[in-house]
């Protein structure tokens, strides 16, 4: 939220707070509703298999 008020003036302010707690808000149910239907519907490891270049996958430093 503090962004929102560095990129509007204060006259758009309100409306400019409310819109992005609005997509906040939206993303936290979509996000976990997408998620639980794609587990659903190809199971867990094919999810997670999927998604993990995206994320980087395992992140710790490989000794060698």
């Amino acid at each position: 939220m503090s962004f929102v008020s560095e990129l509007v003036g204060a006259d758009l302010l309100p409306n400019a707070s409310a819109l992005s707690a609005t997509y906040f808000n939206v993303a936290r149910v979509i996000g976990p509703t997408l998620a639980g239907l794609l587990i659903a519907g190809f199971g867990t490891g094919a999810v997670m298999v999927r998604r993990a270049p995206r994320t980087g996958g395992d992140r710790r430093q490989r000794a060698g």
